[in-house]
């Protein structure tokens, strides 16, 4: 029925302020830029995308949403948010399956960071 995943859209107040955020702080490359929509992946042949959508065009609600981000070192990610400021709302936590953790982006959508 479904083949993958495209891509998941978070809806944002400022695209600008929330494109720096992106790019800046979490290391993804623009793959689209339309204004008001803006399409990120971390490498060009990657299938799956992250989008923002202005909030004021879409009629999205920023802060409600949450995506949920892999890593092989969880540790060095987690210190590097950190020495960024990046605001930490569960820190880094030991689990059955692994290791985890959440911040928020700018407009306080969740991105939880998993070490399985």
């Amino acid at each position: 029925m479904f083949q993958s995943l495209d891509s998941v859209i978070l809806y944002v107040n400022d695209i600008e302020k929330s494109k720096m955020f992106f790019q800046k702080q979490l290391g993804f490359t623009i793959d689209r830029d339309e204004e008001s929509y803006v399409v990120f992946k971390f490498k060009p042949e990657d299938r799956t995308s992250l989008a923002i959508n202005l909030a004021s065009v879409s009629g999205g609600n920023p802060g409600k949403q949450t995506i949920v981000l892999s890593t092989s070192d969880i540790d060095k990610t987690y210190q590097n948010l950190q020495s960024q400021k990046v605001n930490i709302v569960v820190k880094l936590q030991n689990k059955s399956w692994g290791k985890t953790f959440t911040f928020t982006d700018v407009d306080g959508n969740k991105i939880e960071v998993i070490e399985t």
